[in-house]
């Protein structure tokens, strides 16, 4: 058995040739799903930035589409940076009533939920006013149907020792601040 003859070489050779081949296919199919598995993590990638950029998209929409909202709501809050139009208004509004004001105070208070997160501050005005009785329930009433969000948390009057019609007191305002 030691002489091999030819139809034996060439079978041999045949076979060989073919374990190449299948070995060749099978490294080939695991290439192949290799790169399938790369282009699928890519495929689904960019499936998420499409849509993290669908949604930007629709985001800045929202915002273009309720900025004059937001900009009216924001008009209703006090800014703590600047609260001089609100100041403005009310001296006008105790103007138009016929009130002597004074702005004695202010302060920012946080105002937490139930948790302890801060929501929000209030701003505490506190107005030391002068007048008669129907001018101060006028401005009382005024200051109650301003365009911000403010609630009247106290208000005291006396009645001016040296005149009977002209009464003197304090109002607490609490409002809302931004």
């Amino acid at each position: 058995m030691k002489h091999i003859t030819k139809s034996q070489k060439i079978a041999f050779f045949a076979l060989s040739i073919f374990l190449l081949v299948c070995a060749g296919y099978v490294f080939l199919f695991k290439h192949i799903a290799v790169l399938q598995d790369k282009l699928s993590e890519i495929t689904s990638e960019l499936s998420v930035v499409d849509t993290l950029e669908a949604h930007k998209l629709e985001t800045e929409a929202l915002l273009n589409r309720t900025k004059a909202g937001r900009e009216e709501i924001a008009s209703y809050f006090i800014s703590e940076e600047d609260p001089t139009p609100f100041l403005e208004l009310v001296e006008t509004l105790g103007k138009d009533a016929g009130v002597t004001l004074e702005v004695e105070a202010i302060s920012i208070d946080p105002v937490s939920a139930d948790e302890g997160k801060s929501v929000g501050d209030n701003m505490k005005v506190v107005l030391f006013v002068e007048g008669s009785w129907k001018s101060l329930y006028h401005f009382m009433s005024l200051l109650e149907h301003m365009p911000y969000v403010a609630t009247i948390a106290s208000a005291t009057f006396t009645v001016d020792e040296g005149s009977a019609d002209t009464w003197k007191g304090q109002i607490d305002l609490l409002c809302s601040a931004r």
